[in-house]
């Protein structure tokens, strides 16, 4: 009974002092948090007359995660705005009479090409207010110089150069390489241009493949040379044949002389422009977060509330960050049992991913519409299962260079029967019924299991065709015509109904909003900086391995890893696009 009550207190003494320890702690975090907050305020209280914004984006994405504690050991390194937060910041500097005009210097943005037109309208917005824009870089990445060209003056460093090539779509085909190794990919899919599983059984682009690329690139590109054409008052033709003569590699004169930039001076230089032609003081800058947690506008008046959800990333099971996952499907069902929340709007950025998941969100979706308007916006890709997600809405918006489409799903399933053998591997067994062993690993697949496994992907892409039947009121007919996994520009998915309009986030709001019959309705964002303490240790540890990698391997070595891990993933049942698209 002694030893009992020795241990019992012994226990209650460390669950007391440790109970203190966490308090002191959360005490201390607390106040470090406040303090942090409370100095951003006092700091960022107000905007000083004739400021200039700077605009440097190296990185443009929809969600940014973070928690209270990202600033806690670095107050003074600023947060990363999301997508929608650096267009509502260059909204804001274009009404602040404090801020005269903007210093842009996002030389090489890491951006899909529907996100940097969002930004480049912004600013072609805020020109119309009558401030000025100017850019300046050592180095202009072929996206970085697409942004820039809305700026009333380019600058470029007298060693610098433009990076104006044209795009590149292309896919690494695996196929020999994994036969050395002794491993075949079985493969199963519907569609004549579901060329995601090209890589396992070719090793070059499949004609129909190479048409569909480039068909959506062509107008791609086309909208970049006409987008630069138009604000450096250049023909189509002359740019196109300035860029054909590979501008990378031209003497910077030139660049000049070719109406490419319009000076070519050290960044000292601009800083002297700034001061004797736009009678601003270097020292006078903001920066995009200064100005949106300044300007930040909490409307609480409206009557009824559009609330905006968002899905970004590789469609996945499980928990990871930078994918969806099943938690979409949770997000979505509370919304559409909030009585408070009138009309939801669907930010979709995906390349696709599981079709079993693809195909949990899309119930969701179809389950929102039955109880409140629900309306998508897609941004830079919305293909394959991002489609699927998309296709039950009330309505669909897609940017004019969203990727979408890709209409189709296929399964990967590898045989290592030939590495077996190569490395004298033995494999054996007993089963208790015909399939038992369905899906070894180390023997091929029969012809009655394939064929059972064919029967199973067409009637997945049998399902797929339903759901956007059924959501774009056309027969099953019609979406089989552009679909068999074919890929298609929104302006191409526009001429085909798969979406009804070309729009941002903001006409997908408006459009939410009128299907609910509001007229001013407030509108909240969701917001990846919403971390929930339970999940803060994990994100902080993946976070940390990142950044051991960065320190360890190059870039390049980092974009091989994530490929290879792409490549693992893809293996199963996929409602997916699978390009490397450069420009």
């Amino acid at each position: 009974m002694k030893d009992f009550l020795k241990m019992f207190l012994a226990s209650m003494l460390g669950f007391i002092v440790a109970s203190v320890i966490l308090t002191c702690i959360s005490a201390f975090l607390f106040v470090g948090v406040i303090a942090i907050v409370a100095s951003k305020a006092q700091t960022n209280t107000k905007i000083p007359n004739e400021s200039v914004l700077v605009v440097d984006l190296s990185t443009i994405k929809e969600i940014e995660s973070g928690s209270p504690f990202d600033n806690f050991l670095d107050p003074e390194k600023e947060r990363t705005l999301t997508l929608t937060e650096v267009i509502h910041s260059i909204r804001y500097a274009a009404e602040n009479p404090h801020i005269e005009g903007i210093y842009l210097t996002s030389s090489t943005p890491d951006a899909g090409l529907a996100s940097i037109d969002d930004v480049r309208n912004a600013l072609k917005e805020f020109k119309e207010s009558g401030k000025f824009i100017i850019s300046y870089a050592d180095q202009y990445s072929q996206k970085g110089y697409y942004l820039a060209s809305v700026a009333d003056k380019i600058y470029l460093n007298p060693q610098g150069a433009i990076d104006l090539d044209g795009m590149y779509v292309s896919n690494v085909f695996y196929k020999n390489a994994l036969e050395k190794f002794g491993v075949s990919m079985q493969v199963f899919k519907v569609g004549t241009y579901k060329g995601a599983v090209e890589p396992f059984i070719l090793d070059r682009l499949s004609e129909p493949n190479r048409a569909q690329i480039t068909s959506f690139a062509s107008e791609l590109w086309d909208n970049i040379l006409t987008g630069i054409a138009q604000e450096r008052k250049l023909s189509v033709d002359s740019l196109r044949a300035i860029v054909d003569r590979a501008p990378t590699f031209f003497p910077q004169e030139e660049l000049v002389a070719a109406k490419l930039v319009d000076k070519l001076c050290y960044e000292r230089e601009v800083m002297d422009i700034l001061e004797n032609d736009y009678g601003i003081d270097p020292d006078n800058t903001v920066s995009l977060a200064q100005v949106y947690d300044r300007e930040h506008r909490y409307d609480n008046s409206g009557e009824g509330t559009v609330k905006v959800l968002y899905a970004e990333g590789e469609i996945t099971s499980g928990v990871e960050y930078g994918t969806i996952t099943e938690g979409l499907v949770g997000r979505l069902l509370d919304v559409a049992d909030d009585d408070d929340v009138d009309a939801v709007v669907l930010r979709v950025n995906s390349p696709g991913g599981s079709s079993y998941i693809s195909d949990q969100i899309w119930d969701a979706v179809h389950y929102t519409k039955t109880k409140k308007p629900i309306v998508v916006s897609m941004g830079d890709y919305a293909a394959s299962g991002g489609y699927y997600i998309s296709c039950a809405s009330n309505y669909i918006f897609a940017e004019p260079s969203t990727i979408t489409g890709s209409i189709g799903i296929y399964g990967l399933f590898p045989n290592f029967a030939g590495t077996a053998q190569k490395l004298a591997i033995t494999e054996d067994g007993v089963k208790t019924g015909k399939f038992a062993d369905f899906g070894n690993v180390f023997r091929p697949m029969t012809d009655e299991e394939r064929a059972l496994m064919q029967r199973h992907i067409e009637r997945g892409y049998d399902t797929f065709l339903t759901r956007v039947a059924e959501g774009r009121k056309l027969s099953k007919a019609q979406v089989d015509s552009v679909a068999q996994g074919r890929v298609w520009t929104g302006k191409q998915a526009l001429q085909r109904h798969l979406v009804d309009a070309l729009g941002n986030l903001d006409d997908a709001i408006a459009k939410a909003s009128q299907l609910a019959g509001l007229e001013t309705p407030k509108v909240w964002y969701e917001s990846a900086r919403q971390d929930k303490f339970s999940n803060l240790m994990d994100r902080y540890l993946s976070q940390g391995s990142e950044r051991v990698a960065n320190t360890i391997l190059t870039e390049e070595e980092i974009e091989t890893l994530k490929k290879a891990r792409l490549l693992r993933s893809t293996t199963g049942v996929q409602a997916r696009m699978l390009y490397d698209i450069q420009f």
